[in-house]
């Protein structure tokens, strides 16, 4: 597997020109799309124009929200997933980052997401990465499901001290 340069810029929902970004030496991982779960599965897509060198390696990132509550389904699930078929379908894509800030009761839906998402992937083309792993944010309900490059989910909880704590007991394989 070929390797993404050691430094990613970070391009979230507001104009950017990143053309003087060097793609020696840093990636450029971008919102492609934001998908809300509800009734349905519905995406907003990026709003705000994004420019940067025609060599660039770009990371797709999608963010996927439902808030606490939401029934989640395998119509949703199926939905969720063409539309993050379609961020890799992108030319010069070389990697996938899928933020979803799942509740406790979300995440046997995000790990089934996830594995349908891995068996879909393409197999060839210019997708070199595939990289489930979020940030160390909690839900509003202070509990996650996050997952991480290795494909793996793991609940993260918050500490006495209100840092977020992974309990590695909790560690799921995605194959």
């Amino acid at each position: 597997m070929l390797q993404l340069p050691s430094r990613t810029f970070w391009a979230w929902e507001r104009s950017e020109d990143l053309r003087a970004v060097d793609p020696q030496t840093t990636a450029i991982a971008y919102l492609d799309q934001t998908i809300l779960l509800g009734r349905d599965a519905v995406s907003t897509p990026r709003r705000q124009p994004l420019t940067y060198p025609s060599n660039a390696t770009l990371i797709t990132v999608v963010r996927i929200e439902a808030p606490p509550g939401t029934s989640l389904d395998s119509a949703q699930q199926q939905k969720a997933v063409a539309l993050l078929l379609k961020s890799v379908q992108r030319p010069g894509i070389a990697a996938l980052r899928v933020a979803f800030d799942a509740t406790r009761s979300q995440c046997h839906f995000y790990a089934e997401l996830l594995t349908d998402l891995r068996r879909q992937m393409p197999a060839s083309g210019s997708i070199r990465h595939w990289q489930p792993l979020l940030g160390k944010h909690s839900t509003a309900l202070k509990t996650s499901c996050k997952s991480t490059v290795r494909g793996l989910v793991r609940l993260r909880t918050p500490s006495s001290s209100g840092r977020i704590i992974s309990n590695c007991a909790r560690f799921r394989s995605l194959g």
